[in-house]
């Protein structure tokens, strides 16, 4: 019964999601002149942000280059789709909620505070000489006390924060705050968005409130909480999508959600890699998830996992988690060197109430990995479609777009 209903619902979502897509509307180009300004980049960002209220428009073509946002893009009871600019090195286009400010005052030695309306979850620092290149993400103190003694820290009350930069530097010229609490919201509405990067909202980089999400070639890093995000049984569809460097999870699906996610890539993220939640949905096929803070995947609060084709690698808790009733089948993955020393994590686990099927689950040396069950947790070997799989088939280039290999955003590591 279990694996009925799980595929009978995945069916149904990419049923949903294959449909062909109808625009009634008009298609609207937007581009930046050379060597552009930061007002000039405000200003389109704005008119971005105008015209996805106009129901008139059905599709945005962006050019290349870094559009800075003010507020987050809305689109709310029908269909949008922005397109951007795909290049070499991944998307060329960049939507940036995110901008220094100035107004700090020096508080110690390499150590400023700043005025803050809203308390931050995370914050990054950029390379004041090159403020699009990859930003470092600073770690948050419990203790304003704590921020003096250790570069790249900070402290967020509900209206300053404390920040010690990594580098001898201004922090008005290099510590990114974010100017938006939502990148893209489809909030009952369909958003299709593809070859756009999209970076440092407060919150979520793209989030699903009753909504629908289509990426395809999107690069998600540096927001405050998760690189996506959905609640409210909205559906998700990702495909060659990266999420890295986000302070919480790169992919949530929240409450009943529904999502899949093809060529996708998860790193580097304060907390999980991919995390369905409340009941949701999450099928992962030829995926990659490693270097994340916690988890590479896990299911929580009665969500159905599905990993088919991929690689789990050095998350510094679990590779894979099942808790609080979740149920997964993983099935040709090679999962391995999971957890830190001083954690000494488990490769798989599957805690109470938690059922996991596995065909084929292998670490890098060939040999199979069982999870470690807690309580009444339980899992079973099903039978191999095959009489075995070619591990060579689940190597990075074979799961992954050539884009993410020459990004100068991503440190995948074969």
């Amino acid at each position: 019964m279990f694996k009925k209903s799980l595929f009978l619902s995945l069916f149904l979502f990419s049923t949903l999601v294959s449909a062909g897509n109808a625009f009634a509307g008009s298609t609207v180009q937007i581009s930046l002149p050379d060597n552009a300004t930061a007002d000039q980049q405000l200003a389109a960002g704005s008119k971005i942000v105008a015209i996805a209220r106009d129901g008139k428009v059905s599709r945005i073509e962006v050019g290349p280059g870094v559009y800075l946002f003010k507020e987050g893009i809305k689109v709310s009871d029908r269909q949008l789709e922005i397109v951007g600019t795909l290049a070499d090195h991944g998307p060329a286009t960049i939507f940036q909620f995110a901008t220094p400010k100035t107004g700090y005052e020096k508080s110690g030695e390499k150590v400023y505070t700043l005025k803050q309306p809203r308390e931050l979850i995370a914050l990054f620092e950029a390379d004041a000489k090159d403020l699009n290149l990859a930003w470092k993400s600073l770690t948050r103190v419990k203790e304003v006390s704590q921020v003096a003694s250790t570069p790249g820290t900070y402290h967020s009350s509900n209206d300053t924060i404390t920040v010690h930069p990594f580098a001898d530097v201004d922090p008005s010229s290099s510590i990114m705050i974010p100017d938006a609490h939502m990148g893209i919201l489809a909030a009952y509405g369909h958003v299709i968005a593809s070859n756009i990067h999209i970076r440092g909202a407060r919150n979520t980089g793209v989030y699903g409130y009753s909504g629908i999400i289509q990426l395809t070639d999107c690069l998600l890093s540096e927001n405050g909480w998760n690189g996506l995000d959905t609640t409210r049984q909205s559906s998700v569809n990702c495909t060659r999508v990266a999420g890295v460097n986000n302070g919480n999870d790169a992919f949530g699906v929240h409450r009943m959600g529904i999502g899949s996610f093809t060529n996708c890539y998860a790193a580097h993220n304060g907390d999980d890699g991919f995390s369905p939640h409340e009941e949701g949905i999450m099928r992962l096929t030829d995926c990659v998830s490693e270097h994340n803070a916690d988890r590479g995947v896990v299911a929580v609060q009665g969500a159905m996992l599905t990993l088919t084709r991929g690689q789990l690698y050095h998350n510094a808790g679990q590779n894979v988690s099942l808790e609080g009733g979740a149920q997964g089948i993983l099935q040709y993955v090679i999962s391995d060197t999971s957890g830190t020393a001083e954690k000494s994590q488990p490769n798989m686990r599957v805690l109470n109430d938690c059922h996991l099927l596995i065909n084929q689950v292998f670490d890098r040396s060939n040999a199979p990995v069982e999870p470690k069950l807690y309580g009444t947790g339980k899992y079973d070997q099903v039978s191999a479609d095959t009489a075995h799989f070619d591990a060579a088939t689940l190597a990075y280039d074979k799961l992954l777009p050539k884009w993410f290999f020459s990004s100068t955003f991503l440190d995948i590591q074969p």
